[in-house]
């Protein structure tokens, strides 16, 4: 039996649950393997399956990503529609080659109200999962600097859990997953592609390897050339490798339509690392030229995106090099793949809640106009009136007449948790 872990940080540390789940199976005939990335969201997912036909090669793979998109959504405010189309998209790449995956559901108390989407999409096809609730945060108003890495204690727990799940896998008690005819997408890298599609000039070749991957990355620098040709195919994203000594910067400039788009490439870890062109903005890149660059190089032309994990090093110059593993192409605009995706999960209610912690943690007044409370109640579960309730709370101390007509109505609902009754006493203080 084969087993194959495709996750982030979690899987990666000294203490995680990776190495505990490979003592819990070292007495058995069974091969544990990782291709986890620190740092990245379900991306590296469709990544690494395609990389290592890992879909075809392993019986059962667990994806573990929730912790790090939900802090995307919520912290730095990515579309989700990336993050739905890529994770539905591995799941359903497994299933239709035969293999099992399991979706293990790490969250943090600040989403302990709001149900994961991924479990929610797991569970629409009939997906087992393990989840693991971080009892560590306090307030949905401030941003955490490590809640993602869980305790010795946990992560133990953590490879309990997985251990009896894939256990119990083959018990005639699980059904056999559901899947699609086809996937929502193809995924085509730039290690595939043939010469005539990529023109690489000027560039230095090195090797890096981690616990499991040997792997070369292209340096780049001011005078290399990279110029690619891929109609029908999207650029999505990159995979670069960080050694913490470089401020790394890449220019991509489309051909085409003259969309030029700047993307900063540093990590506080070493390592390698995926992430998308277009975390906020929906670009479609198909025939363009990439380069590494000087920061502050024509600043002012370009489109630049940061997120709360991409700093600059303190003390570090930018010496006009990057360090390219790969690049990833799908053959449809996964945007519009995530939000019929949505659609098809009746996931709009769910993102419309993180849209607004969203808010309150980026500390952005909420209006009227960018605010209807009284209709996400109304049409919320139980559970997540209580997290509606914990939004509204945030903002009693300057009133709006949304927040007023809420309360107004939530008094005149039925709750059977404490928490629910605590925020209408503070609300009627």
């Amino acid at each position: 039996m084969k087993i194959a872990v495709i996750g982030t940080s979690n899987s990666i540390i000294k203490i995680g649950y990776f190495n505990k789940l490979v003592q819990k199976f070292s007495c058995e005939q069974i091969t544990i393997d990782r291709y986890s990335l620190g740092a990245t969201v379900s991306l590296s997912a469709i990544y690494m399956i395609e990389k290592n036909n890992i879909a075809l090669k392993y019986d059962y793979v667990i994806l573990d990503f929730n912790v790090n998109e939900y802090k995307g959504v919520v912290d730095d405010g990515i579309k989700p529609e990336y993050f739905v189309a890529c994770f539905s998209n591995a799941l359903i790449k497994l299933l239709n080659n035969g293999a099992k995956p399991i979706v293990l559901v790490l969250k943090d108390e600040e989403y302990e109200y709001c149900s994961s989407y991924q479990e929610k999409i797991a569970l629409s096809l009939d997906v087992p999962i393990v989840k693991i609730v971080n009892k560590k945060t306090t307030n949905l108003k401030f941003r955490y600097e490590d809640t993602s890495h869980y305790s010795e204690h946990i992560q133990n727990y953590i490879a309990e859990r997985l251990f009896t799940k894939i256990q119990n896998y083959n018990s005639s008690n699980l059904s056999t997953p559901s899947y699609y005819s086809a996937p929502l997408f193809d995924v085509r890298l730039l290690s595939s592609c043939s010469m005539n599609d990529v023109i690489i000039k000027n560039v230095n070749i090195k090797s890096f390897k981690n616990s499991l991957l040997n792997l070369f990355y292209y340096e780049l620098s001011p005078d290399s050339e990279v110029s690619v040709e891929s109609p029908g195919w999207f650029l999505k994203g990159i995979v670069f490798f960080s050694d913490k000594q470089k401020n790394q910067e890449i220019f991509i400039s489309d051909r085409e339509r003259f969309i030029r788009k700047r993307l900063t490439l540093n990590y506080k870890t070493n390592g390698f690392f995926a992430r998308f062109v277009d975390w906020k903005y929906k670009y479609n890149f198909e025939r363009f030229n990439l380069k590494a660059c000087v920061k502050g190089e024509e600043e002012s032309k370009f489109q630049k995106e940061e997120t709360m994990r991409e700093l600059d090093f303190v003390g570090v110059q930018a010496t006009g090099h990057a360090q390219l593993v790969d690049l990833i192409f799908v053959n449809r605009d996964i945007y519009q793949v995530g939000l019929d995706q949505i659609v098809s999960f009746n996931l709009e209610h769910h993102f419309n809640l993180l849209k607004y912690i969203h808010q309150i943690r980026s500390n952005q007044g909420l209006t009227n106009e960018s605010l209807n409370l009284v209709a996400l109640y109304n049409s919320s579960t139980a559970s997540d009136k209580l997290l509606v309730l914990k939004i509204a709370h945030l903002y009693t101390k300057t009133k709006t007449k949304e927040i007023e007509n809420l309360i107004k109505l939530a008094i005149n609902d039925d709750f059977y948790d404490l928490e629910g009754f605590r925020y209408l006493f503070i609300f009627k203080l």
